[in-house]
């Protein structure tokens, strides 16, 4: 199987603010693994492949975990809200909280994926501005230098 670039604990240290009462089971391998072959992967070409080599790992430790982690917060979102059972869909609740609207969701689901795209793109300028270090990194590899996405529409 496909290399974790960061673990579900790092994931709720960096995401949730370390939520002691967060499910980790629900940041399964299978989500890492997605976040990082449909955020990570198509930016950063190459280096995705020697995530694990120096000197990319500690690039990746220090510029790609916080945004995937949000990326991973994001796509884990809708799931939070809701349990799938035997009863069907439900909606959690407690006695001390309301459960977000639908608008509510989507305002933060669109703040949260907009934060991981800045930050990922601070990682490309790094990769960019120490190009002698980072020899694998190529722009043409990156589908944000390739596309526009205007509204979520590729263009």
């Amino acid at each position: 199987m496909e290399k974790k670039m960061i673990t579900a604990e790092e994931v709720v240290e960096l995401a949730f603010g370390g939520d002691a009462h967060l499910d980790r089971a629900k940041i399964s391998e299978g989500v890492i693994i997605a976040a990082q072959n449909k955020f990570i992967r198509p930016v950063l070409g190459v280096v995705y492949d020697l995530a694990h080599t120096a000197p990319y790992a500690a690039f990746v430790n220090e510029w790609v975990k916080l945004p995937l982690a949000l990326y991973i917060k994001w796509l884990l979102l809708p799931e939070l809200i809701v349990e799938v059972g035997a009863s069907g869909v439900v909606v959690r609740s407690c006695e001390d909280y309301v459960s977000a609207s639908s608008q509510q969701l989507r305002v933060m689901m669109q703040r949260l994926r907009s934060e991981a795209e800045a930050l990922l793109d601070r990682a490309v300028e790094e990769l960019e501005k120490n190009a002698s270090l980072y020899t694998a990194y190529s722009a043409k590899d990156n589908v944000r230098c390739r596309t526009r996405i205007v509204g979520g529409v590729v263009i």
